[in-house]
């Protein structure tokens, strides 16, 4: 299984990357699906490269694609599996039975509207997400230089080290215990995850400037038990 742009860090794999990805699942005989949901949410500064256009790659991959994330449609029930060979086709076609059947009528609607209609809008989102990219890192910078980060190439979501403030999910609990900022904790990702948070950037500045207040608060708060009202 690949998480191609990665879920939660934010990388856009090079296509060197996947060409050696490649490589090794054809030495290995190892079949690649290719979680591609996050792929027109590449930032400015980063180009995504599609599995199946890697030399190779249609032989022993599939890739699974939806307008969910990129349009905001999860609700509406919509993906597809693209294929790039009568071999794949094959395997795709031993998904589970009810598979092809939880599409949602109204999703199939929007997600052809999305993708045929919906360029400007995306183009204008991906540089809102840039935008707000940019202002919480300057907020991090300024009021949690505990934490430390790398802007994510992709997707809408920052993987923040708080390992700076403690092990494990203990720096997110204490942030939703005296700060009021809930954020995905970091070993729901798994023991890599130990230490970091994941917050969502894809909101306002205001809401932004709000979280990284509290959660600057919840550290002082901490430091200086009973030293704050």
């Amino acid at each position: 299984m690949l998480c191609s742009p990665q879920n939660p860090v934010g990388t856009v794999h090079s296509p060197e990357e996947l060409e050696a990805l490649v490589r090794l699942a054809r030495i290995y005989r190892v079949t690649l699906i290719s979680d591609e949901i996050h792929a027109p949410l590449a930032l400015p500064g980063a180009t995504f490269t599609p599995l199946l256009t890697v030399r190779g790659a249609g032989e022993l991959a599939v890739s699974v694609v939806s307008a969910s994330k990129a349009w905001n449609l999860a609700g509406l029930k919509c993906a597809a599996v693209v294929t790039a060979s009568p071999a794949m086709a094959s395997l795709a076609a031993r998904f589970p039975p009810d598979t092809r059947w939880r599409i949602g009528h109204l999703g199939v609607i929007a997600t052809v509207a999305a993708y045929t209609e919906g360029e400007a809008w995306l183009d204008q989102l991906l540089r809102t997400l840039d935008h707000r990219r940019l202002v919480l890192g300057s907020l991090l910078a300024e009021r949690l230089p505990a934490l430390r980060w790398q802007p994510p190439e992709a997707t809408f979501l920052a993987w923040l080290d708080c390992r700076g403030i403690g092990p494990d999910n203990e720096p997110r609990e204490l942030f939703l215990r005296n700060g009021k900022v809930a954020l995905e904790p970091g070993l729901r990702y798994g023991a890599p995850g130990a230490g970091y948070a994941r917050l969502n950037f894809a909101t306002s500045v205001d809401i932004l400037d709000q979280a990284t207040n509290g959660m600057a608060r919840a550290i002082t708060i901490a430091a200086h038990p009973g030293g704050m009202s």
